[in-house]
């Protein structure tokens, strides 16, 4: 495989969609793609084709209580090492962590992670376990385990080089083509 999407669900966010027409639309020439998500839930789940691998990681790794992000890590760990992929697009925050905490035990891909919006801005959002680790950790886990970090405007490339201390070549700005 060589490119897998990392999203949660499919649930009705813009990104889900993108992604899924991204993988729908895809051009096989370019490689092979996969698809990865948490479950099935939400009203996206429709559009999911049969052209390429989706990989529900709660069949494998079924979350506990509150140890989803946990369950999550190990679930990444084993379909990496199963499933190969030369790249991973982590589509958003949760997954791009997971991926970098899996990064430190199995380094055979690249990771490419999203952020969608103005961290400085945004960082406060996020509660519990979760909300604690980005806002302690992400600057580190994406210096050290990301290859590559893809926003959707320069504002936010901005705010990342200046704020955050990330290196400007190594973020790419993916515009919104509507």
């Amino acid at each position: 495989m060589d490119i897998l999407f990392a999203m949660n669900n499919f649930h009705e966010l813009g990104i889900q969609k993108v992604i899924l027409t991204l993988c729908n639309s895809w051009n096989r020439s370019l490689g092979e793609i996969g698809l990865s998500v948490h479950n099935r839930e939400g009203k996206f789940d429709k559009y999911v084709q049969d052209t390429y691998p989706l990989f529900i990681l709660d069949t494998a790794f079924a979350p506990r209580l509150k140890f989803h992000f946990i369950a999550r890590t190990i679930g990444y760990y084993h379909l990496l090492k199963r499933a190969k992929p030369k790249k991973v697009i982590a589509v958003n925050q949760a997954e791009a962590l997971s991926l970098c905490i899996v990064k430190r035990f199995y380094k055979n891909f690249r990771l490419i992670v999203c952020e969608h919006c103005n961290i400085t801005e945004s960082i406060g959002d996020y509660s519990g376990w979760f909300g604690w680790y980005y806002r302690h950790f992400f600057q580190r886990e994406y210096q050290k385990y990301a290859d590559r970090i893809h926003t959707v405007s320069e504002e936010s490339k901005d705010d990342m080089v200046q704020n955050w201390g990330f290196p400007a070549q190594k973020i790419k700005v993916i515009y919104n083509p509507a």
